[in-house]
C-alpha cells in the first residue's frame, strides 16, 4: 500500500514512482496469494484502476501489469466489482481515460481468447460478470465515439485517440467471440 501511495504522489520524481511501480508488480506476482492480507487486496483493487488511469504511461504500464495479475488469480470469484468498476469510466469525457480503461479491459479479456473452446464455467464467467456490465455502455461508448469523430476533423492528436479507442473496442469485441468461433 506505501508503494501505490509513492507512485500516486505526483511531487515524488517519476523514474522514483516507475521504480516503485516495477516493485509493486514484481511483488504482486511473487506474493498476490499469500503476501497480502484480504483487507489489503480490497484496498488495492479498490484504487488500482483509478490509480492507474491518472499516472503517466510508463508508470501505467507496470499498474496494469499488475492488475492483469490479481484479474487472472482473482477475477471473478474474489473480484466481482471489477467491471462495474471499469465501466464507469467509459462514460468520461477525456478519451484518454476512455482508452486506458478500454486497454485495462481488453488486458483482462484477452485471456478468452486461448481458450479452446467455451467451458459452462467460462459462459458464465463472461455473461455474469462481464457481459452484464459491459454490453450497454460498450455500445453506448462506440456510438459516441462515431459521432464525436467529425467534431475533431483535422485534428490529428484527438483522432488519434478516437481510433485507438475503436481500434481496442474491436479486440474486446473479437476476445468475446473467440471461443465461439470454430
Amino acid at each position: 500500500i506505501t508503494l501505490l501511495e509513492i507512485v500516486q504522489n505526483e511531487e515524488i520524481n517519476d523514474g522514483i514512482r516507475q521504480a516503485g511501480a516495477i516493485y509493486f508488480k514484481n511483488y504482486v506476482k511473487k506474493c498476490w496469494n499469500n503476501g497480502f492480507s484480504k483487507e489489503e487486496k480490497d484496498q488495492i483493487k479498490e484504487h488500482i484502476i483509478n490509480l492507474m488511469l491518472s499516472v503517466p504511461p510508463k508508470i501505467r504500464k507496470q499498474l496494469s501489469e499488475s492488475l492483469n495479475v490479481i484479474s487472472k488469480l482473482d477475477f471473478p470469484k474474489k473480484w466481482s466489482g471489477l467491471f462495474p468498476q471499469l465501466v464507469e469510466y467509459f462514460k468520461s469525457d477525456n478519451y484518454f481515460v476512455v482508452l486506458g480503461a478500454l486497454k485495462t479491459a481488453h488486458s483482462i479479456l484477452k485471456r478468452y481468447r486461448f481458450e479452446t473452446f467455451a467451458t459452462e464455467q467460462i459462459e458464465i464467467d463472461i455473461g455474469e460478470h462481464v457481459l452484464k456490465y459491459l454490453c450497454e455502455p460498450f455500445l453506448e461508448l462506440f456510438v459516441r465515439i462515431t459521432e464525436t469523430i467529425p467534431q475533431y476533423d483535422g485534428k490529428k492528436e484527438e483522432l488519434t485517440v478516437l481510433f485507438s479507442c475503436i481500434k481496442v473496442i474491436t479486440k474486446i469485441f473479437y476476445s468475446l467471440n473467440a471461443i465461439t468461433i470454430p
